[in-house]
């Protein structure tokens, strides 16, 4: 996988998958908003968002309106992924023990 950012990793892993299918994607601000729906069951939809200026990942909701208990909203901060440190300011860098947190998240979709 030769990702450069987050937008690159999360659209590599859920569209190469076959699994996810990108259903929008707009520009909030300074936050990029992509939303994936689940191909096997298209109400299960995954919205990302990305501070683009400094290649931050912000936020990762998963949603299903029929399953209230699968819901998950997941906003990120600097050491989420860390084991040393704790809390942070606002955001995942792009970095291997971020992207291995966030693929463990995506393996419980």
């Amino acid at each position: 996988m030769t990702d450069n950012d987050w937008n690159d990793f999360i659209n590599s892993v859920l569209l190469e998958s076959k699994q996810f299918e990108k259903i929008s994607s707009e520009i909030l601000g300074k936050t990029y908003v992509e939303k994936f729906s689940l191909n096997k069951n298209p109400q299960t939809e995954i919205e990302v968002g990305y501070y683009i200026a400094e290649n931050l990942l912000i936020y990762f909701n998963i949603f299903n309106p029929n399953v209230p208990g699968y819901n998950k909203y997941c906003e990120f901060y600097k050491y989420d992924f860390d084991e040393k440190e704790s809390y942070g300011n606002p955001g995942l860098e792009f970095t291997e023990i971020n992207r291995t947190g966030i693929l463990s998240m995506l393996k419980m979709v």
